[in-house]
């Protein structure tokens, strides 16, 4: 395994701009409705509302973000301090009237490119291969951490369909996983493992003589494997499997609210 490995998704992280631009840390400021009751964790996407104010985007295989929450402010009711917060935790009453100061901080810029973990579904991470690479994915909306403010959004679902909010244009090669085992193979897309092997992943490529260029894990359960695509051979042969459990990706074509002419 990869180190230093990565037990669960953390949301969508900002490190870069398409293009080789640097990413300085800029953000934007956007009010949160005063009492708004949804929590917004440090790495969820967020989106415009029609009264101005944003709310977390939990659009899955459709979303329409205006960018990615890293904390806010906002004056505590209890104290009257002004505070700064890793996530908003929902439900707040800021006594600055008329509409309450609630602050998030958000990374606007359409070509924000953020790192992302992959999941099969819910928190169980998984390794998508080299295949995904250029394909679009869907955020798995997950609850985020109490007590580090983080979100738990991830990426599954990898197809070609274009309505997907987010494109996958890279691998993260640090925390890249792979594995090898012997398997036989019998010009289907059935593979039989000599032993199972718990560091198989469903999403991982598969590279080995007569494995078609792309075919990856479809399913694994014990010693039977299924691909995606069907072997050409029918051989005894050592097989490997690898992927990214975290991949860098950007918003979709038309899917962030900037790129949108229509408007909120």
């Amino acid at each position: 395994m990869a180190y230093p490995s990565v037990p669960a998704p953390y949301g969508l992280k900002p490190v870069n701009l398409i293009g080789g631009q640097v990413f300085a840390g800029a953000t934007r400021n956007f009010s949160i409705a005063n009492g708004s009751a949804t929590a917004i964790y440090n790495g969820d996407a967020v989106k415009i509302q029609s009264d101005g104010t944003v709310t977390k985007d939990t659009g899955t295989a459709t979303a329409s973000p205006v960018g990615i929450f890293v904390g806010c402010y906002y004056t505590n009711p209890s104290t009257n301090q002004r505070i700064w917060q890793q996530y908003y935790p929902g439900g707040v009453t800021s006594p600055v009237l008329p509409a309450g100061d609630i602050t998030a901080v958000v990374v606007e810029d359409p070509d924000t490119v953020f790192k992302v973990a992959a999941v099969t579904s819910g928190t169980t991470m998984t390794a998508l291969g080299q295949y995904a690479i250029g394909l679009n994915a869907a955020l798995v909306q997950n609850t985020g951490s109490t007590i580090t403010g983080d979100s738990a959004v991830a990426i599954n679902g990898v197809t070609t369909t274009l309505s997907l909010p987010v494109r996958i244009i890279q691998g993260v090669p640090d925390t890249a996983l792979s594995a090898s085992q012997t398997a036989t193979t019998n010009s289907t897309t059935v593979v039989t493992l000599s032993a199972a092997n718990a560091n198989i992943y469903v999403g991982m490529q598969v590279y080995g003589t007569g494995i078609p260029a792309g075919a990856y894990v479809a399913s694994v359960s014990g010693t039977t494997v299924n691909l995606s695509a069907a072997a050409t051979t029918s051989t005894t042969q050592t097989l490997t499997f690898a992927g990214f459990t975290e991949l860098l990706c950007k918003w979709n074509f038309g899917t962030h609210q900037y790129l949108q002419a229509t408007g909120v």
